[in-house]
């Protein structure tokens, strides 16, 4: 490929598009039939899926899935883009390289008093306070909270987010399979990306100690639990410079009287790849953790689901195109029932992948020493970038059988975003602090930007919390359009 010609390669690339294109307009029309087939054996579910879509409240739903005439616009970003040019831009005018002048630090959603163009109904803004006063809300109505994400990076990220809106008048206890770690522990093997991932992460607020046989603490002195960090370390370019074994006694405090008195729970299962984990050619661990769920007396108030670009780097590794799309076939199949069944009792939401900034891995600091060579990059990033909205497009067939909700509805935010690093980049900014840092997450080739995540977490205590506080039916999920429960929007 290096030796090739830009004419030769610029054919190349253009073959390759065709063939993604004609490939999956093939697979999505087959796809409209299997995942349907796949779960007739067990036609009571099929019926009460039904019921449940009925009875499903369109006014919450409309937060999170876009209002489409052809779902064929999902197949690309171009839709998305243009529906993110109405949303206001982070990036003030100008040429200053302040970062408190360039750009604003509010989210997209403050800006816009959380009145997105394309959701019908108003985002209400919650803090961590507002989240207590939610939780004591419900607590008075006999109701606790449990979130739960299930997926790769895409959802893990959602979460080290959303503790940012931990209320702080709860006591928390932090998890990884099952034992208990320090805040900090938790936070750093949450937040980086490491090839150590604990199968499990969860967190559980409670307002007394009492309610637990053996104590809980906040702080990094508890004498139960003994860590010898785990994660990999990093610079302060996030450049990895070393790694550190991390353990837990074995002897830990029991979770049973944590999963029975607890006034806020989180709860992540790592599964990169649907129904197992592991690296994409690796057979893996398969993970039951939905069919116990569904299972369960008590389940989550929400499930977010994320998973499938894992799968695109089997293509680097085997050299065939559509291999992505066949093995993420194979590894959905097995959610379809669990997937059926816990939608009927719970809202299950398919989050977006994040799209790709594969210009995080060309260099301004350098002249390009090969244009042939820099050309190649090009095109081996575009068929990441290329292929993302069609996996999309291939899960949520795969699984829109089953109930569950599609979250589109800040893939707007994430492509701003995008175009907002570009901008900056191009002003020559990439090595200031507000284009490195979290916020923004220019950085990053894979994930959202954190600002995108906030506005999802947003978007979920709308969900949670909005039928229990006194919003008017202008809001999201609020108690005048819905019963008053979480799950009244399936009955």
């Amino acid at each position: 490929m290096f030796g090739m010609r830009p004419k030769a390669l610029f054919r190349w690339k253009l073959l390759w598009c065709v063939v993604i294109i004609v490939g999956m307009m093939m697979i999505m029309m087959i796809a409209q039939y299997f995942p349907r087939a796949s779960i007739i054996t067990n036609t009571t579910i099929i019926k009460n899926s039904a019921a449940v879509s009925t009875a499903t409240d369109n006014h919450c739903m409309a937060m999170f899935t876009i209002n489409k005439n052809n779902e064929n616009r999902s197949l690309s970003d171009t839709w998305y883009e243009q529906l993110s040019h109405g949303l206001p831009s982070l990036v003030r005018a100008g040429e200053s390289t302040s970062e408190h002048r360039f750009t604003h630090w509010d989210t997209r959603l403050q800006l816009m008093s959380g009145q997105v163009p394309y959701i019908p109904c108003k985002v209400t803004q919650y803090d961590g306070v507002a989240v207590g006063q939610c939780l004591a809300a419900k607590t008075k109505a006999g109701k606790s909270t449990w979130l739960a994400f299930y997926g790769d990076s895409t959802v893990r990220q959602k979460m080290d987010v959303l503790l940012d809106f931990l209320p702080p008048d709860l006591i928390y206890s932090y998890y990884l399979n099952n034992k208990k770690v320090k805040r900090k522990v938790f936070k750093d093997i949450l937040a980086y990306q490491l090839e150590f991932r604990p199968h499990t992460f969860e967190v559980y607020g409670q307002r007394s100690l009492d309610l637990l046989q053996s104590p809980v603490t906040n702080s990094d002195n508890d004498s139960n639990c003994i860590n010898r960090d785990n994660y990999v370390e990093k610079d302060q370019r996030r450049i990895y410079k070393g790694s550190r074994w991390y353990s837990v006694k074995d002897n830990c405090s029991s979770m049973i009287n944590m999963r029975r008195s607890y006034s806020l729970r989180l709860t992540l299962v790592w599964a990169t790849r649907g129904s197992r984990s592991g690296a994409p050619l690796d057979k893996g661990e398969k993970l039951s953790t939905l069919e116990e769920w569904a299972k369960a007396e008590i389940v989550p108030d929400v499930v977010v689901v994320g998973y499938s670009k894992w799968s695109l780097m089997i293509r680097e590794q085997v050299g065939r195109e559509l291999e992505p799309f066949t093995a993420q076939y194979s590894l959905s199949r097995p959610l379809l029932a669990p997937l059926t069944r816990l939608a009927q009792i719970t809202p299950v939401i398919l989050a977006s992948q994040g799209r790709y900034r594969w210009r995080n891995y060309r260099s301004t600091n350098s002249p390009v020493l090969d244009n042939t060579r820099e050309l190649h990059k090009i095109i081996y990033q575009s068929q990441i970038t290329d292929s993302i909205p069609y996996l999309d497009a291939w899960v949520w067939a795969l699984l829109k059988s089953t109930g569950i909700w599609r979250w589109d509805s800040t893939l707007p935010f994430n492509l701003a975003n995008l175009k907002e690093c570009d901008l900056m980049r191009d002003a020559g900014f990439s090595n200031l602090s507000f284009y490195t840092n979290r916020w923004w997450n220019c950085e990053d080739p894979h994930h959202a930007s954190y600002e995108t995540n906030n506005n999802e977490i947003q978007m979920l205590f709308n969900m949670l919390c909005n039928p229990y506080l006194s919003t008017d039916n202008r809001h999201c999920c609020s108690s005048s359009s819905s019963s008053h429960s979480t799950n009244s929007f399936i009955t």
